[in-house]
């Protein structure tokens, strides 16, 4: 039976009474995680009334501290759908598979993500959520896009997938995101650059509060003249990937100042970082702007402390790969260590504000985060104002894209049509139909079913997919570490950050 006009609260109390009916895979960010599909077996389909949606998620690897977030958030989505009457009169039923981080690009297998990808394949899924890294999205677009099924990762970001795929135009296209891309992010970067610690209003060692006075900020009034150039040398270290080099070409497209030393690594191939060091305090420059993910950046910085100890002699930023709770914990020195002692403190940052700080600003996202919290509470001692946002950075980006799977499919009236779930899947996204939230689920639905054009609004943002890039646009936050704990400093519009 096909339940409407389920209310709020109703759907809460629908939620915790439909997680025993949910995916055999079931985990919580929140405490023990466990075991996803083997990736060395196929799962069955399920029966005809099920509707199937594969997920790829890094639940081991180096990109396991967002993984169990993600598998949280599309359980939810799963639960909410099911309990609100499901998709074409029928269950949905999320197949989640462990991908290890893998990508293996030299591999001729394209190894363990490839493998689950096939696995994926082989269950008819109406789409695919993930993979995470954009390495890995990097390995098996091409897959999906070959048999017409959709693609949604809710983290990836390079902008190498903006030309996907190659020159077949904007029909060919299966892979979008509900992440923006790295083109922005690194226009971001390029900002928070020229800002530097006082444009930014960042927080002083002693706990004050910086001031931009004459130094000018986003808020001077001034446009572009009232931003500073507060870092006229800069050194920057990036990986050699598909995250990495876009990025940091974007932002030399975009940075006044000048660079003078540019550095690469191979993810999780660092050897102490010898030769990076040398050069990078070699050039003396007055910033360093780091495009890596979180343990290498701990590390690097935990190197390069130990070659020339005592403070940095540079202002440090990162963006969104080290915006998680492991590179302020293994920045510690011990487990027992006071969390304003961790290498980390006092580095700046930017990340798509896929989790808005105001409530007020983002009803969608406050009902995800209370729909969220109703299945997986968090732990004893933490908020969900101080502690969701980065805790599980990129959920509401997943559950966006289970929710826009969900309200395609139910567009396209077919789970089975590769075309016409992605034509339904652009249709809800371009912005012309009635607007809906993820609260108003079962009003979107009814919507569809009585003909009338919808647009989804998510709770990660309002997840306007271009049909010929697949990106989403965002804006994004300027974080600085202090105390041990992220605190966000400015929030950056879609506007001010396309406007550079």
């Amino acid at each position: 039976m096909r339940l409407r006009n389920v209310t709020c609260l109703g759907c809460f109390a629908l939620a915790a009474a439909m997680v025993a009916v949910g995916p055999s895979c079931k985990s919580s960010s929140n405490g023990s995680q466990g075991a996803a599909q083997d990736a060395g077996t196929t799962p069955d389909a399920g029966p005809s009334n099920v509707i199937t949606i594969g997920v790829s998620n890094s639940l081991t690897g180096g990109l396991d501290s967002t993984g169990p977030s993600l598998h949280d958030a599309w359980t939810v989505a799963q639960t909410y759908i099911n309990a609100s009457g499901g998709i074409l009169g029928k269950t949905v039923n999320f197949v989640e598979m462990d991908d290890g981080s893998d990508d293996n690009t030299q591999s001729d297998d394209g190894g363990v993500v490839t493998g689950v990808a096939e696995k994926l394949l082989a269950l008819n899924p109406a789409g695919i959520i993930g993979p995470q890294g954009s390495a890995q999205v990097n390995t098996v677009w091409q897959l999906f896009q070959a048999k017409q099924v959709v693609e949604i990762s809710a983290e990836a970001t390079s902008v190498e997938f903006e030309t996907l795929p190659d020159d077949a135009g904007p029909s060919a296209r299966y892979f979008f995101r509900t992440v923006p891309a790295d083109e922005l992010q690194g226009k971001a970067l390029a900002l928070l650059a020229q800002l530097g610690p006082v444009g930014a209003g960042g927080v002083t060692p002693d706990g004050g509060s910086l001031s931009a006075g004459d130094a000018g900020s986003l808020d001077g009034g001034g446009g572009d003249a009232a931003i500073p150039n507060a870092c006229p040398t800069l050194a920057l270290l990036h990986y050699s990937n598909a995250y990495g080099t876009p990025m940091s070409q974007v932002f030399k497209a975009h940075f006044p100042g000048n660079v003078v030393t540019e550095q690469e690594l191979t993810e999780g191939e660092a050897d102490n970082f010898p030769a990076q060091i040398a050069a990078i305090h070699g050039a003396n420059p007055a910033c360093l702007a780091m495009i890596l993910y979180d343990t290498d950046g701990d590390a690097f910085l935990q190197a390069y402390q130990t070659a020339f100890p005592g403070p940095f002699p540079f202002f440090i930023m990162a963006t969104d790969g080290v915006y998680d709770s492991t590179f302020l914990t293994t920045g510690l020195g011990s487990p027992n260590a006071p969390p304003s002692s961790t290498i980390v403190e006092g580095v700046y940052g930017t990340n798509p504000d896929s989790n808005p700080a105001d409530p007020s600003d983002s009803p969608h996202y406050q009902f995800f985060v209370n729909l969220y919290l109703t299945q997986f509470p968090l732990p004893a001692g933490q908020t969900a104002a101080a502690d969701f946002p980065t805790t599980y950075q990129y959920a509401s980006n997943e559950f966006d894209a289970a929710m826009l799977f969900a309200l395609a499919i139910e567009k396209a009236g077919t789970a089975t049509d590769g075309p016409a779930i992605r034509d339904a899947l652009l249709s809800i996204t371009n912005g012309s139909g009635k607007l809906h939230g993820p609260d108003d689920f079962t009003g979107a639905v009814e919507d569809i079913l009585n003909g009338q054009a919808i647009t989804y609004t998510g709770a990660s943002g309002p997840c306007r997919l271009d049909p010929t890039t697949g990106n989403t646009t965002a804006g994004y936050i300027i974080w600085q570490v202090v105390n041990g704990s992220f605190i966000t400093l400015q929030h950056i519009s879609a506007n001010q950050v396309q406007a550079l």
